[in-house]
């Protein structure tokens, strides 16, 4: 490592423990935990934030010690259906407040959690679960015909919004089980998320980090983009992509506050902005498209509360980044990443003005090589 890569590093990581609330003997005391397969230090981190709002959705709410309540009595579930640390957990839903509990659930018992499109059919969903060696699923009830036509599993939780759901009823009776949760020091969670399909078959891209590169990841991700403990996110994408997924789950990791939109409707995005002033929402360029297209008819005025507006996933002109920061002001930051590696560069609101036709720079601790058709290194000005 470099010397300045070095030093970014630690700013950093002085930085994200002072969001997390943590002294250095602390963190590093959870971190040890953590290692040897204790929950503790996530009880700990709910109970610190205890009221605070974690997930927000139309009629409803949960706290952080809430969320951490229902992924334990989730996990401790899994674990008495003979779910051991390591295996696949498959979720496939739209945007449902339920899914932070099951990614939290997920790396409580480090499984691989598997976000699937819940576009698909059941030959593309038993697909999945037969590629990845999936046996656990976890679905909404708006899919329940293509699960369950894709075949039977060792553990199959359906969520429908009411109390009766067969999820609701692993909930409740998880709370009564007594057993620690305890898994193997060596256990990974990790993420699994499969491509589209559009040349065949979905293929699968798996993140399984070690613990300090992950931290770091994490961590110069919020510094990056300047995500902060205070932030409240509204995910409106997709969470089964990997970038809405990702910045959901670093606003609760934070500490922040999730806002939960079933799916994007212009108007149903201006709608939530006005009622639950998030500070912060991840866009693909198709949703900024339809927002700037439909400022007469809903107002600019109901979106004042957002301060930082993400896009990437797809192109979006310069002609639009330019008109939007005129608009809004300097709130929008543009990334290029890609799923198997995550965000590579960074395109700040400051550049838009003199670049709006880049996807900005690296990524601090990141390297970026551009190559010819032989797979040798580009000089500078050459296309690649």
């Amino acid at each position: 490592m470099k010397i300045s890569d070095f030093l970014y590093s630690l700013k950093v990581f002085n930085w994200f423990i002072g969001q997390l609330g943590l002294s250095y003997k602390d963190f590093f005391s959870d971190v040890f935990k953590l290692t040897l397969g204790s929950v503790e230090p996530l009880r700990k981190a709910a109970q610190r934030r205890g009221d605070k709002p974690a997930v927000l959705w139309d009629g409803g709410k949960r706290t952080h010690l809430e969320l951490f309540h229902r992924a334990e009595a989730l996990a401790k579930f899994l674990l008495s259906e003979g779910v051991k640390p390591g295996e696949r957990l498959a979720f496939i839903s739209i945007n449902t407040p339920e899914a932070p509990e099951i990614w939290l659930c997920s790396a409580m018992l480090r499984l691989r959690l598997i976000p699937v499109n819940w576009h698909l059919k059941s030959r593309e969903i038993k697909y999945i679960m037969q590629n990845s060696g999936c046996r656990n699923i976890i679905y909404h009830t708006d899919v329940k015909d293509e699960v369950k036509n894709s075949g039977e599993y060792k553990v199959m939780l359906e969520i429908d919004g009411t109390e009766n759901s067969s999820y609701e009823q692993a909930i409740n009776l998880g709370m009564l089980l007594k057993k620690d949760i305890r898994v193997p020091p060596r256990a990974r969670s990790g993420i699994l998320i499969y491509t589209s399909g559009t040349t065949g078959n979905p293929k699968g891209a798996h993140r399984n980090l070690n613990p300090l590169y992950a931290f770091l990841f994490v961590a110069s991700a919020a510094y990056e983009f300047g995500l902060t403990k205070d932030d409240v996110h509204l995910a409106v994408a997709p969470l089964y992509h990997s970038a809405p997924f990702f910045f959901a789950q670093l606003h609760i990791s934070l500490g922040g506050t999730l806002i939960i939109l079933p799916r994007f409707r212009v108007e149903n995005f201006f709608d939530a902005v006005s009622r639950f002033k998030p500070t912060t929402t991840f866009v693909v360029p198709y949703m900024i498209y339809e927002i700037m297209d439909n400022l007469d008819s809903f107002g600019k005025e109901k979106l004042s509360s957002l301060k930082k507006v993400i896009s990437g996933a797809a192109y979006l002109n310069p002609e639009t980044k330019i008109k939007f920061v005129n608009t809004f002001g300097p709130i929008l930051y543009e990334f290029y990443g890609a799923t198997e590696t995550g965000i590579n560069t960074i395109l700040r609101p400051s550049d838009i003005p003199k670049k709006a036709g880049s996807v900005g720079k690296p990524m601090p601790l990141n390297r970026i090589k551009i190559l010819n058709e032989q797979g040798e290194e580009c000089p500078s000005d050459t296309p690649g």
